[in-house]
């Protein structure tokens, strides 16, 4: 329990924790206020190579924040687990959880634009 809440005081892992939910909240809501819920058929994933290559119900776009919002929580326990050998270790794994977040924003964004 000590442990915990001396990871949770530490704003080295607290800070990046804090931006990785506020970046996963504003990819569920950026696909919310984007799309909504539609009844159609979306594009879900585009390749340089063969273009549209997955194509299902509009619920599956819900999967990209499912899964960021799943990295945050697998990510913030491997922090707190880590902590106590190694702060900076604890604190790069709280910044990649961020970038992760980034490529998750961006990659909603594609596929919103795909499907506009």
């Amino acid at each position: 329990m000590i442990a915990l809440t001396n990871t949770i005081h530490d704003k080295k892992v607290r800070l990046p924790v804090i931006i990785s939910i506020l970046l996963n909240c504003s990819i569920w809501a950026y696909i919310f206020f984007s799309l909504g819920s539609h009844s159609d058929i979306l594009y879900l994933h585009y390749n340089i190579y063969y273009g549209v290559d997955l194509i299902g119900p509009w619920a599956r776009i819900y999967i990209l924040p499912a899964a960021g919002l799943s990295l945050v929580i697998i990510n913030f326990l491997l922090a707190l687990f880590t902590h106590k050998r190694s702060a900076n270790l604890a604190m790069m794994i709280g910044y990649c959880t961020i970038l992760q977040q980034i490529i998750l924003l961006v990659a909603s964004y594609l596929i919103i634009e795909l499907n506009a």
